[in-house]
């Protein structure tokens, strides 16, 4: 009983250990998708906010544009030949877009237009007459017309000349408000014919009055009124020119609130749903208008996720991990307990045998507490790298160079490796048991492993406002003989206790070689830093299990004190020594003794490129003008893929099955029809497992119908036949996932080479 009862509860502490492990990954990971979320809405927002500051700053640049012919008309006697000189120096078109042209309307008495027309057809105009808009539903109910005496550049604006604005509701209303107010004012939504079609369109208006009348009221305003200076702009060119609306990214429905329409003023052409939709106001021309704004496609304002699923990747491996290391050392503890009985039944026979049992059994109790805080303490420590490096990389205000990220990435792959063969360490329970650490010495580079150190402590380092040095003496070899693996925790526990026990100034990593003897050096690296420092005392307790300077620095700094006595172990295994130099209030400097071989062979932390793929990676964009269409039915891949191809100037169009991409190379855009040998694809590649067409379909599909450009076929298959199985299909070549960058484009580039010729007799 008591054993079942054991059992249950060591099963018990495992179970509660994984749960808590994985609600704590649950949590933090809700909270970082939760962050990621936010920045993908504030730059939503951020967006939009740009958009209709442009928006409005344009409309006000258009304004200024009548203000200047307003003052032209009130400064000089203005003619035909004046006006179109204005306009053409202004360059409307080129430095305005959408706006059609510059128009000076006149307000002509009714019973003076006979007399208006001969004028007009003095200055120039033979067919000069005044008509009603095309679009007429009034006449004139105050004696005016409002006539329309110039319109350029002409090109464009010819048929407008002499039509009276005021017989269409549409256009007198602006007119009207523009005398009334004395200011610029915007139309409703009206179609426009400049451009030798109908298109959807606006008119902004500004009065101009006679300058010795006064204009104070609007009655005043309407008797002082000579005529108005007016622009047509057209919304589609308006909107399509770049700065004001990124197309790309937002969608933009603008609506006039006081108008009865249903119809927009603009509305673009791609949009989705989203929750993130918000609306913006601006005024201009006495009306408020609304931008309603969504995201232009899913991919637009998609959170960044990464930050995330690596949190939640390592919460699980953590958890995991801790339950297996608790359900280990309870069964260690059962064990123990289970001697400690034996050795009681056997009391009788031999009380020197019993104080030996019970020694040996306090014995393993000691050597199972102090594995539970050396196992923590190194896992800890990649984690805090990945981690860390991890959150740089999402981070919503980082500006990170491709380098950086690159070399973020490649330390948080290492340090997962390096959590790997802990775990692996942990999971051999013989060499557990036996408090043994064995290690495995090949060649290595003490300058770059001591590089990878600093890289991996410097966040640490920088999100205290400290500085972390690295001063490397020219006599070190390219290579030595030793563990990697256990050298490099040595010194990271060291420059981690550093910068933990370090408030201000720095902390510096030395390293020299001592020639000690034929191909023999020693190896000191040292560690200083500008800390709290120690006393004698507490210099010769340090490297003790669970020592630590005093109650005060436990409290202040937190840890258990086991870095320094696993440093010191793992020295002693490589065959050498720490020991350490430190001043109250000044600051402490860790040594690190290590007698090495020297070794020719100088180790290489990652396989040099072949020469094609060094020959591909020397180009700048080695696929620059190919035109490519990619068949792949996971989103993340094809956003991976197609980011490769764009990056290295392909033109990328993608499929998300082999039948979309079928359709899309045939004339008539079915799966049966005849190819289109005009089609703009001169490479296709392929996903090889895809639902409704898979990729041997597709490319045996169109090698029987005659095609004849090259097929790359990427499969996540890599056993030894898979290979040949894409060729025999049609396929020119074949890659395999995961998929690298170099090595895929490399690929690409040799399936678009022309074939050898072929020689006689060959």
């Amino acid at each position: 009983m008591r054993r079942f009862l054991n059992m249950l509860s060591r099963h018990a502490a495992a179970g509660l250990i994984l749960v808590l492990g994985l609600g704590s990954t649950a949590w933090l990971y809700t909270d970082a998708a939760r962050t990621a979320r936010l920045a993908a809405a504030t730059a939503f927002a951020g967006d939009c906010d740009d958009t209709a500051t442009r928006l409005s700053a344009r409309l006000h640049a258009y304004a200024a544009v009548l203000t200047w012919g307003r003052g032209l008309i009130e400064s000089v006697r203005v003619d035909r030949a004046i006006w179109a000189s204005f306009v053409a120096e202004g360059r409307l078109r080129d430095n305005f877009p959408g706006v059609f042209g510059l128009a000076f309307v006149q307000r002509v008495p009714v019973t003076q237009l006979a007399d208006f027309e001969e004028r007009m057809r003095r200055e120039g105009v033979a067919s000069f007459q005044v008509r009603s808009h095309p679009r007429a539903d009034r006449g004139s109910d105050d004696g005016y017309s409002y006539v329309i005496k110039y319109h350029e550049p002409a090109d464009v604006n010819r048929a407008a000349w002499g039509l009276d604005v005021s017989t269409w509701r549409v256009n007198r209303d602006v007119y009207d408000r523009a005398m009334r107010t004395g200011t610029v004012q915007l139309s409703n939504q009206m179609q426009l014919a400049q451009g030798g079609f109908e298109q959807q369109g606006i008119v902004i208006a500004l009065p101009v009055f006679h300058p010795d009348l006064p204009i104070e009221t609007p009655r005043q305003r309407r008797e002082a009124l000579f005529g108005w200076v007016a622009s047509p702009i057209g919304m589609l060119p308006f909107f399509g020119t770049e700065g004001i609306l990124d197309r790309e990214r937002l969608a933009l429905t603008l609506r006039d609130t006081a108008s009865s329409s249903l119809e927009p003023l603009f509305e673009s052409a791609s949009r989705v749903e989203s929750q993130l939709a918000t609306r913006r106001q601006i005024s201009f021309g006495g009306k408020t208008l609304d931008l309603d704004f969504r995201p232009a496609s899913v991919a637009a304002f998609r959170p960044n996720m990464l930050s995330a699923n690596l949190i939640g990747l390592g919460g699980v491996l953590v958890s995991l991990l801790l339950s297996v290391i608790a359900a280990t050392l309870a069964r260690t503890r059962t064990r123990a307990e289970e001697i400690a009985a034996r050795m009681a039944s056997s009391l009788q026979r031999s009380e020197r045998e019993a104080r030996d049992l019970a020694e040996r059994a306090a014995t393993a109790s000691r050597a199972k507490s102090r594995f539970l805080a050396n196992m923590s303490h190194e896992i800890r420590t990649p984690m805090t790298a990945i981690l860390g490096y991890a959150d740089l990389l999402g981070g919503e205000q980082a500006e990170l160079t491709d380098r950086q990220r690159r070399d973020y990435s490649a330390t948080i792959k290492e340090n997962g490796q390096h959590l790997l063969a802990i775990i692996n360490d942990l999971l051999d329970i013989s060499r557990i048991e036996a408090g043994k650490m064995q290690i495995d010495p090949h060649p290595v580079s003490p300058r770059d492993l001591l590089e990878r150190v600093r890289a991996l402590m410097r966040v640490r380092a920088e999100s205290k406002g400290l500085v972390l040095r690295l001063k490397l003496s020219d006599d070190l070899p390219a290579a030595i003989e030793t563990d990697p693996l256990r050298l490099r925790q040595i010194l990271v526990n060291l420059v981690g206790n550093a910068v933990k026990f370090t408030e201000l100034g720095h902390v510096t990593i030395g390293a020299a070689a001592v020639p000690s003897g034929p191909d023999r050096v020693d190896l000191t690296v040292t560690v200083s830093d500008t800390g709290i420092g120690m006393n004698q005392t507490q210099c010769q307790q340090i490297f003790s299990a669970f020592a630590q300077g005093d109650a005060s620095i436990t409290r202040r700094f937190g840890g258990t004190g086991l870095g320094l006595s696993i440093s010191a172990g793992l020295a002693e295994l490589l065959g050498g020594w720490i020991d350490v130099q430190s001043t109250i209030g000044v600051g402490s400097t860790f040594t690190l003794r290590l007698p090495a071989t020297v070794v020719a062979e100088t180790p290489l932390p990652e396989p040099e490129p072949t020469a094609a793929v060094e020959q591909v990676a020397s180009v700048p964009e080695p696929l620059a003008g190919v035109r490519v269409f990619f068949a792949e039915d996971g989103p993340d891949n094809q956003r991976l893929v197609a980011h490769f191809l764009k990056k290295c100037g392909a033109q990328v169009r993608v499929f998300d099955n082999g039948r979309e991409a079928l359709e899309a190379l045939t004339v008539d855009g079915t799966t049966a029809g005849e190819l289109d040998p005009d089609v703009a694809c001169d490479l296709l590649l392929t996903d090889m497992q895809m639902p409704e067409m898979d990729g041997y379909s597709l490319a045996s599909t169109l090698r029987v119908r005659g095609w004849t450009r090259p097929i790359v076929a990427l499969t996540a298959h890599a056993m030894s036949d898979d290979g040949g199985k894409c060729l025999a299909a049609g396929c020119t070549a074949y890659a395999t996932k995961p998929v690298d960058r170099r090595t895929l484009i490399e690929i690409c580039v040799g399936a678009l080479r022309p074939a050898p010729a072929e020689t006689p007799g060959s």
